[in-house]
């Protein structure tokens, strides 16, 4: 399997299916939030202190992702977990997952690249 699979509005999409309506305020004004947190041999590093810093650049921001703290980082968690089949056999495994959020609800995100100069 070689496709990922992402977090978007609450539901696991595969890469090939993932879709964001073009009036997503976030694809129209650039109103998005984003954090990029490193994987280290399939870990996210400092999970918790992302997921704390997303929330945070949220609230300034004014937007309302519908999810706590706790939820921003289980699904980050969970995104790696899903994914582990594109961290390498051997080797490095360091990868970046993404959350992000925009204006409008109906992108909530959270995916996991294949290196940090991959972004979606």
């Amino acid at each position: 399997m070689s496709e990922y699979v992402a977090h978007l509005n609450g539901e696991w999409v595969n890469s090939d299916e993932l879709r964001i309506d073009r009036k997503d305020r976030g694809i129209r004004t650039g109103d998005v939030v984003f954090d990029t947190a490193r994987t280290f041999d399939g870990d996210i590093f400092n999970s918790r202190q992302h997921a704390q810093r997303l929330m945070r650049s949220l609230k300034y921001a004014r937007i309302d992702s519908g999810l706590t703290t706790d939820e921003w980082e289980a699904v980050m968690l969970e995104s790696v977990e899903r994914n582990r089949h594109m961290l390498p056999a051997a080797g490095r495994k360091d990868r970046s997952n993404r959350p992000s959020c925009s204006m409008s609800p109906i992108s909530t995100m959270s995916t996991l690249s294949a290196t940090v100069s991959s972004a979606l």
